[in-house]
């Protein structure tokens, strides 16, 4: 049998050099190539095309828009974010809560920070921050579908572990065994995934 050697290959990418949004209701640092900003050497990590960071002002957010063939996973770092889509699904995320929308063969749904709309509480004044990613299905035109999961308990766990990760590295290894990791030091949370086409975009984990 031969022997593959394995060469490390290393992108450190700073937070702060994050591509930047800002429309006066929304603060949004993108990892990658996103909306206007593009470069040609930062547009996915592996299956991984989208993760971005954002801040949507109280009674603003994401109208009513399109989605398909991409898996969005959503989990809020402070405050609240309402869901509602063409499904019929409905409900309020928050921290200590995960969420799955399968976008499939085409969705449309809203995000927005107006939680006391469906609570019929007092209106509050407080921004929401989440962090959002956009992973490319197994099969595409699948049906849509929803999952949302509570974590809380999971998440104390591991920050209660000691963070040693300096940097995230690629392996360059055959394509048949290839797998790519991508993980953020904010909320300790890794992404391991087959990676079919090589890789030259990371993310700084130790930035903040």
């Amino acid at each position: 049998m031969s022997t593959v050697n394995l060469t490390p290959t290393v992108d450190v990418r700073h937070a702060a050099d994050r591509f930047k949004s800002s429309f006066g209701w929304l603060d949004s640092k993108h990892s990658f190539s996103f909306g206007n900003h593009y470069d040609h050497g930062n547009t996915h990590h592996g299956l991984l095309m989208v993760n971005n960071d954002d801040i949507v002002d109280a009674g603003t957010g994401f109208e009513t828009h399109p989605h398909r063939d991409m898996e969005i996973v959503t989990w809020v770092l402070q405050g609240s974010l309402v869901h509602q889509d063409s499904t019929g699904h409905s409900g309020v995320i928050y921290p200590g809560l995960a969420q799955r929308m399968s976008a499939g063969r085409g969705i449309l749904h809203s995000e927005k920070n107006d939680s006391w709309r469906l609570s019929g509480g007092p209106e509050h004044v407080d921004p929401v921050h989440f962090v959002q990613m956009w992973v490319v299905p197994d099969t595409p035109g699948a049906d849509p579908g929803y999952e949302q999961l509570e974590i809380e308990s999971e998440l104390l766990a591991v920050l209660q572990q000691p963070l040693e990760l300096e940097w995230v590295a690629e392996l360059e290894v055959p394509s048949w065994s290839r797998r790519t990791t991508f993980c953020t030091a904010r909320t300790r949370f890794c992404i391991i995934m087959p990676t079919p086409r090589p890789i030259s975009a990371m993310y700084g984990a130790t930035t903040q």
